[in-house]
């Protein structure tokens, strides 16, 4: 017999504070497109903007959609030369 499923509650004062810690914080789009734009690498951008890179990438995507020009990085591992 399948449970029932319980409608959402209230949420909890503890469960608002974890998810407002967690919240990308407030970056001026000028300053993050410019600082996106002179990055070489995602991870090196999101250590300096204090972030983690999947904020970065997300915050990115909200900026292009909104029609600023932002470079895209590679994807992936970078390829090894053997020689």
């Amino acid at each position: 017999m399948p449970r029932e499923k319980k409608p959402p509650g209230k949420p909890t004062p503890g469960a608002i504070a974890k998810k407002q810690a967690n919240a990308p914080p407030d970056l001026d789009a000028d300053y993050f497109a410019a600082q996106w734009n002179a990055s070489d690498t995602l991870k090196s951008l999101a250590e300096c903007l204090g972030v983690s890179a999947s904020t970065c990438a997300a915050v990115a995507g909200r900026l292009r959609e909104a029609g600023y020009a932002l470079k895209r990085f590679r994807k992936g591992r970078p390829r090894v030369l053997e020689l």
